[in-house]
């Protein structure tokens, strides 16, 4: 979905164009979708640099105002003049959604983005999508095995099981009324397998 890789099969349809094995997109529709993956890559510049690292790249203005602006709302303004690669998971997971957040992707890919942090780090990313989403028109795909986490900030969910989506749903209709079996056992708290 966010175009490192080119499909094996199928295809994949962005901005009212198809792609597929042979025809890829060009460096400048590929810089629409970013990625905060699970494990944080930062660079060794400081926590202010490796935000306005995405707007450098694509030829964007850097307004250093805007970055502590994020940089507060994600209470990182401690930080800002820190080397990144040396920042606890928490703060670095926290500068990589900063990073993927500052240029306004029109499509934001979460995986996993909270996952072994604690309570008060998990709080600061949700409180921070969530916003994002009330004031941009940004498709968000999160992935996420915590169930309590979808409901708080999904509209829709989907259900992945061996690389297959099993029920997609709007979120009331996932959780409240599942057609699969392995929806249900999932939701149940029943391992499958």
């Amino acid at each position: 979905m966010n175009f490192l890789e080119a499909p094996d099969h199928g295809e994949i349809e962005f901005l009212d164009k198809v792609y597929n094995q042979s025809k890829q997109p060009s460096l400048d529709i590929k810089r629409k979708v970013t990625t905060v993956f699970q494990r944080p890559a930062l660079m060794s510049s400081s926590v202010v640099e490796n935000i306005a690292y995405p707007l450098k790249i694509r030829g964007k203005d850097v307004n250093y105002e805007q970055i502590d602006q994020l940089l507060v709302k994600l209470g990182l303004e401690e930080l800002k003049k820190q080397r990144a690669d040396k920042l606890s998971g928490g703060e670095a997971q926290r500068v990589s959604l900063a990073r993927a957040l500052i240029f306004k992707p029109e499509v934001l890919l979460l995986d996993e983005p909270t996952s072994n942090l604690d309570p008060a780090n998990i709080k600061i990313i949700e409180d921070i999508i969530t916003d994002y989403i009330k004031n941009n028109k940004t498709t968000i795909v999160m992935v996420t095995h915590n169930l309590f986490q979808a409901k708080r900030l999904a509209d829709r969910v989907g259900l992945l099981h061996d690389g297959d989506f099993i029920e997609v749903k709007e979120k009331e209709e996932f959780f409240n009324n599942p057609e699969q079996e392995l929806t249900k056992d999932y939701l149940a708290g029943r391992l499958i397998c």
